[in-house]
């Protein structure tokens, strides 16, 4: 003990005070305040969305371990809003051969999108890009798993609101030649816009809003 005593008391001596620099961060894009949220606990829905219980669903049911409920609707239009600080917003939904389109407005004003992946986008001013994000994909000519997308935003305080939107993206052509024969026997399964929203995602913070 004594030795150990005497090599701190050595080590005491020698030591000095010097500034340690932390070296560059590998991933510099921080997700440390990301959040995912039950819809209802702080966005308004229009009077077009339900609430219901995927276990009461048979082809749902198989999501009811992730979302303990979904907010579904299927008029064009049908919308949800909220506020928020920060510098991105998404959400978790369920595809099918249903789904349809989502547009955004962001403090007031309809946004564009630049896709940087399938499930990274911008919100833009420039008319050239995307006007409404695709929910539908090659794996919805069945119940597809639960997918997400993300939007960066300008950092700051925004108002959001997501619409259902009114065109219905080219299905067959997105399913492919190899996959068309479910939605030729039922068309009309395939001729609508219905989104499936489990959460919503969030990069900052939110403002809480009554119902």
């Amino acid at each position: 003990a004594q030795a150990i005593a005497r090599a701190m008391l050595q080590m005491k001596n020698r030591a000095g005070k010097k500034i340690h620099e932390l070296s560059k961060a590998l991933i510099s894009d921080n997700w440390e305040d990301a959040q995912m949220l039950d819809p209802k606990t702080f966005a308004s829905f229009s009077p077009e969305w339900e609430k219901i219980d995927p276990k009461e669903n048979e082809s749902l049911n198989q999501f009811s371990g992730w979302f303990p409920y979904l907010m579904k609707a299927g008029k064009p239009g049908a919308s949800f809003s909220f506020q928020f600080d920060g510098t991105m917003i998404g959400f978790f939904d369920i595809g099918g051969p249903e789904v349809g389109q989502i547009t955004l407005e962001l403090d007031g004003e309809k946004m564009h999108f630049q896709e940087k992946s399938s499930i990274n986008y911008n919100a833009v001013n420039e008319s050239s890009a995307l006007i409404a994000i695709n929910r539908f994909n090659q794996f919805c000519n069945n119940r597809y798993r639960g997918q997400c997308f993300f939007i960066k935003t300008p950092p700051g305080k925004h108002q959001v609101v997501l619409k259902i939107a009114s065109d219905i993206p080219d299905k067959q052509k997105i399913l492919g030649l190899y996959q068309l024969e479910d939605i030729t026997a039922h068309p009309l399964k395939y001729h609508r816009s219905v989104i499936y929203l489990g959460k919503i995602l969030i990069r900052g913070s939110i403002k809480t809003s009554s119902h």
